[in-house]
């Protein structure tokens, strides 16, 4: 499936829609949650729906926002041969009422700041970024298909560098990559900071990218505690391929009353 086309279609109609409005704002969420089955060899079935809400400045201007990202994702997965069906929100209420929602698992992106241990650049705010992967869904899928009533959230948001944000990777990337190649040290010589060099690749790609397609996300997963334990690992271990590279991604737990907002 084309999903980098999608993607670009969706933040393409984004930028439209902030033409009109600059505080509106657009989210699409892939939802995915499985029912039990009879009589196969797995436990449960995978629903996949996709969900988008939008901000606006009046109900017509909203409507008009829904009816635009529906038609692209509709588009695209026709395009790639997928039945596409619109339902009421009450089915997907009443299914969701099933997942047990006492305990939620967020996984999210590590952030942490680097001591550089130079006057130039004492400390750093540091990521890891997204590595391109040609590996399938398919240890996700699996695990989902033992687990019923379960629900898996993917939600992406369009957004954008303001000029502040734009001017600080420029020049954090410059300062990088001087750091990298290295500096004049008195009585030492060129000396080159190595964890400048990781680091800089990671600004310069946010550099490269600033005026491309940008997107926050959130991942959630719900269910009972066994559930979410295996389903969560599975996608850590998706969006964690590499083993020779830091973990990006971090998973959390939370235990608390809640309600699915749709």
């Amino acid at each position: 499936m084309s999903f980098g086309n999608l993607l670009s279609e969706i933040y393409q109609s984004y930028r439209t829609i902030v033409a009109y409005n600059n505080s509106a704002e657009i989210s699409i969420e892939s939802l995915w949650v499985t029912e039990p089955v009879e009589n196969q060899p797995y436990k449960a079935k995978i629903r996949l729906f996709v969900v988008s809400r939008t901000i606006d400045i009046s109900e017509e201007r909203v409507y008009e926002n829904l009816d635009r990202m529906f038609s692209a994702c509709e588009a695209n997965l026709k395009l790639n041969k997928y039945g596409v069906a619109e339902i009421v929100i009450s089915e997907l209420e009443s299914l969701l009422q099933k997942v047990p929602s006492q305990t939620i698992s967020s996984i999210v992106k590590d952030e942490r700041i680097e001591v550089m241990q130079n006057q130039m650049l004492p400390a750093c705010y540091s990521i890891n970024k997204f590595e391109a992967a040609a590996h399938d869904l398919s240890a996700i899928v699996n695990s989902l298909i033992d687990h019923p009533y379960t629900a898996v959230s993917f939600q992406i948001t369009p957004t954008r560098f303001s000029a502040e944000e734009n001017g600080a990777i420029s020049q954090m990337a410059q300062i990088l990559d001087t750091l990298s190649k290295g500096v004049m040290t008195q009585g030492v010589g060129n000396m080159s900071i190595t964890a400048a060099e990781s680091l800089a690749s990671v600004y310069r790609y946010y550099q490269a990218n600033k005026n491309n397609a940008l997107f926050s996300y959130g991942i959630l997963v719900f269910g009972d505690n066994r559930s979410i334990e295996d389903v969560a690992s599975k996608i850590y271990g998706h969006l964690t391929f590499d083993s020779t590279k830091d973990p990006c991604f971090r998973s959390f737990f939370f235990i608390f009353p809640c309600m699915l907002l749709l």
